[in-house]
Protein backbone atom coordinates (compact mmCIF):
# COMPACT_ATOMS: atom_id res chain seq x y z
CA UNK A 1 0.00 0.00 0.00
CA UNK A 2 1.51 3.35 -0.95
CA UNK A 3 0.05 6.69 0.12
CA UNK A 4 -0.81 9.44 -2.10
CA UNK A 5 -0.69 13.07 -0.34
CA UNK A 6 -3.69 15.46 -1.04
CA UNK A 7 -5.97 15.03 -3.65
CA UNK A 8 -6.19 14.47 -7.24
CA UNK A 9 -5.79 18.51 -7.52
CA UNK A 10 -2.72 18.20 -5.51
CA UNK A 11 -4.85 20.24 -2.65
CA UNK A 12 -6.32 18.71 0.91
CA UNK A 13 -9.77 20.01 1.66
CA UNK A 14 -10.75 20.43 5.35
CA UNK A 15 -13.36 19.14 7.52
CA UNK A 16 -16.72 17.63 7.21
CA UNK A 17 -19.07 14.55 8.14
CA UNK A 18 -17.25 12.25 5.62
CA UNK A 19 -13.70 11.17 4.16
CA UNK A 20 -12.73 11.17 0.75
CA UNK A 21 -11.02 7.98 0.08
CA UNK A 22 -9.57 7.69 -3.63
CA UNK A 23 -6.66 5.99 -5.70
CA UNK A 24 -5.83 3.59 -7.76
CA UNK A 25 -5.08 -0.13 -7.61
CA UNK A 26 -3.29 -2.82 -9.91
CA UNK A 27 -3.19 -6.53 -10.56
CA UNK A 28 0.69 -7.17 -10.58
CA UNK A 29 1.26 -3.93 -10.58
CA UNK A 30 -0.72 -3.81 -14.32
CA UNK A 31 -4.00 -1.07 -14.68
CA UNK A 32 -6.44 -2.92 -13.05
CA UNK A 33 -9.25 -2.21 -14.67
CA UNK A 34 -12.80 -3.69 -13.22
CA UNK A 35 -11.14 -4.53 -9.97
CA UNK A 36 -14.35 -4.65 -7.57
CA UNK A 37 -14.54 -3.00 -3.99
CA UNK A 38 -16.97 -3.93 -1.40
CA UNK A 39 -16.98 -1.23 1.89
CA UNK A 40 -18.20 -3.26 5.18
CA UNK A 41 -19.20 -1.31 7.66
CA UNK A 42 -19.55 -3.56 10.89
CA UNK A 43 -19.26 -6.91 9.27
CA UNK A 44 -21.82 -5.50 6.75
CA UNK A 45 -21.77 -4.53 3.22
CA UNK A 46 -22.88 -1.10 2.70
CA UNK A 47 -20.96 0.03 -0.79
CA UNK A 48 -19.89 -1.77 -3.64
CA UNK A 49 -17.85 -0.43 -7.06
CA UNK A 50 -15.78 -1.81 -9.29
CA UNK A 51 -12.31 0.82 -10.52
CA UNK A 52 -12.69 2.54 -13.87
CA UNK A 53 -10.78 1.65 -16.67
CA UNK A 54 -7.53 3.78 -15.50
CA UNK A 55 -7.90 1.61 -12.24
CA UNK A 56 -9.25 4.26 -10.08
CA UNK A 57 -11.49 4.19 -7.32
CA UNK A 58 -13.53 6.63 -5.10
CA UNK A 59 -15.01 5.90 -1.85
CA UNK A 60 -16.84 8.39 0.62
CA UNK A 61 -17.00 6.76 4.24
CA UNK A 62 -18.81 8.27 6.90
CA UNK A 63 -16.80 9.96 9.90
CA UNK A 64 -16.56 7.90 12.95
CA UNK A 65 -17.29 4.61 11.43
CA UNK A 66 -14.85 1.71 11.19
CA UNK A 67 -14.69 -0.01 8.09
CA UNK A 68 -13.07 -2.90 6.19
CA UNK A 69 -12.29 -2.01 2.41
CA UNK A 70 -12.22 -5.18 -0.07
CA UNK A 71 -10.81 -5.36 -3.57
CA UNK A 72 -10.89 -8.62 -5.39
CA UNK A 73 -10.08 -9.49 -9.06
CA UNK A 74 -10.38 -12.92 -10.57
CA UNK A 75 -7.11 -15.31 -10.07
CA UNK A 76 -5.86 -13.02 -7.21
CA UNK A 77 -5.88 -13.11 -3.86
CA UNK A 78 -8.47 -10.46 -2.42
CA UNK A 79 -6.85 -7.87 -0.24
CA UNK A 80 -8.34 -6.22 2.73
CA UNK A 81 -7.17 -2.79 4.31
CA UNK A 82 -8.97 -1.37 7.58
CA UNK A 83 -9.80 2.11 7.68
CA UNK A 84 -11.20 3.86 11.14
CA UNK A 85 -12.40 7.73 10.45
CA UNK A 86 -13.15 8.00 14.19
CA UNK A 87 -12.39 11.89 15.24
CA UNK A 88 -12.83 13.57 18.26
CA UNK A 89 -15.47 15.72 18.76
CA UNK A 90 -12.90 18.59 19.48
CA UNK A 91 -11.01 18.12 16.35
CA UNK A 92 -11.50 20.90 13.67
CA UNK A 93 -10.29 21.58 10.62
CA UNK A 94 -8.77 18.37 9.59
CA UNK A 95 -7.61 16.85 6.20
CA UNK A 96 -10.66 14.31 5.14
CA UNK A 97 -8.81 13.26 2.00
CA UNK A 98 -6.70 9.80 1.77
CA UNK A 99 -5.25 7.97 -1.34
CA UNK A 100 -3.24 4.98 -1.97
CA UNK A 101 -2.66 2.63 -4.13
CA UNK A 102 -3.24 -1.29 -3.54
CA UNK A 103 -1.26 -4.20 -6.03
CA UNK A 104 -3.58 -7.46 -5.82
CA UNK A 105 -1.10 -10.38 -6.26
CA UNK A 106 -2.28 -13.28 -8.47
CA UNK A 107 -2.85 -16.30 -6.92
CA UNK A 108 -0.10 -18.34 -9.18
CA UNK A 109 2.32 -16.54 -7.83
CA UNK A 110 1.56 -18.33 -4.37
CA UNK A 111 1.69 -21.68 -5.91
CA UNK A 112 3.21 -24.93 -3.46
CA UNK A 113 3.26 -22.58 -0.64
CA UNK A 114 0.57 -24.26 2.11
CA UNK A 115 0.35 -21.79 4.46
CA UNK A 116 -0.87 -18.56 2.93
CA UNK A 117 -3.02 -17.58 6.15
CA UNK A 118 -1.48 -14.32 6.66
CA UNK A 119 -3.50 -13.20 3.34
CA UNK A 120 -6.30 -13.45 5.10
CA UNK A 121 -5.67 -10.68 7.39
CA UNK A 122 -5.97 -6.96 6.25
CA UNK A 123 -2.51 -5.60 4.41
CA UNK A 124 -3.08 -2.32 6.13
CA UNK A 125 -4.78 -0.51 9.14
CA UNK A 126 -5.01 3.19 8.58
CA UNK A 127 -6.33 4.98 11.58
CA UNK A 128 -7.20 9.33 12.16
CA UNK A 129 -4.08 10.76 14.10
CA UNK A 130 -5.23 13.75 16.31
CA UNK A 131 -1.23 14.29 15.74
CA UNK A 132 -1.58 15.20 11.75
CA UNK A 133 -5.07 15.67 11.73
CA UNK A 134 -5.55 13.35 9.33
CA UNK A 135 -5.78 9.39 8.72
CA UNK A 136 -2.45 7.78 7.91
CA UNK A 137 -1.45 4.59 7.39
CA UNK A 138 0.45 2.26 11.02
CA UNK A 139 3.61 2.02 9.19
CA UNK A 140 4.86 -0.84 11.23
CA UNK A 141 1.60 -3.25 10.78
CA UNK A 142 2.09 -2.44 7.01
CA UNK A 143 5.77 -3.12 6.92
CA UNK A 144 5.22 -6.36 9.05
CA UNK A 145 2.53 -7.18 6.60
CA UNK A 146 4.92 -6.81 3.59
CA UNK A 147 7.99 -8.84 5.18
CA UNK A 148 5.54 -11.34 5.51
CA UNK A 149 3.77 -11.49 1.80
CA UNK A 150 7.48 -11.19 0.57
CA UNK A 151 8.33 -14.38 2.71
CA UNK A 152 5.70 -16.52 1.12
CA UNK A 153 6.71 -15.37 -2.29
CA UNK A 154 10.31 -16.08 -1.71
CA UNK A 155 9.27 -19.90 -0.14
CA UNK A 156 7.25 -19.84 -3.95
CA UNK A 157 9.77 -18.97 -5.95
CA UNK A 158 11.89 -21.62 -4.07
CA UNK A 159 9.41 -24.44 -4.62
CA UNK A 160 8.61 -23.92 -8.55
CA UNK A 161 12.75 -23.66 -9.45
Amino acid sequence: MQGIAGNKEGKNSKSGDSFKVYGYATVNYKKGKEIEIKVFEENAQVQKTRTDKKGEFYLELMKNKHYVIEFSYPGTYPKRIIIDTKVADNIENFNNEFGFHCDLILADEFAGVKDTDILDFPSAIIEFSEEEKALVPKVEYVKNYTIEVEKLLYEASLRNE
